[in-house]
């Protein structure tokens, strides 16, 4: 033991207040950023708002066909198109029989 070189005492280094806050200041910025970003994307599309609305309703307008049908009826219709198919039972032998 009395060869051993003895221990160097590294004094602490003092870590400045900016080095500290800096950050929290970047994290800040960053959410300043966004939060401006957001209000000027938001406000761009807020002026032309009227126009697109109406231009959204005619599309859906005429996207779908005059024929009007209940949910029980399209629900129907899908469990023949399955029962028609054969997924039916195979998803009852896949699923329940294993």
């Amino acid at each position: 033991m009395n060869h051993l070189p003895e221990k160097e005492i590294v004094p602490p280094q003092t870590v400045s207040l900016w080095e500290k806050v800096k950050p929290w200041v970047y994290m800040a910025a960053m959410f300043v950023g966004l939060y401006i970003t957001i209000q000027f994307l938001t406000k761009q599309a807020d002026n032309g708002n009227v126009a697109s609305r109406q231009s959204v309703v005619q599309i859906q307008e005429s996207y779908w066909s005059t024929v009007q049908v209940t949910e029980e009826e399209f629900y129907e219709y899908l469990e023949e198109q399955l029962v028609e198919e054969g997924y039916f039972d195979y998803m009852y032998d896949q699923y329940y029989l294993n």
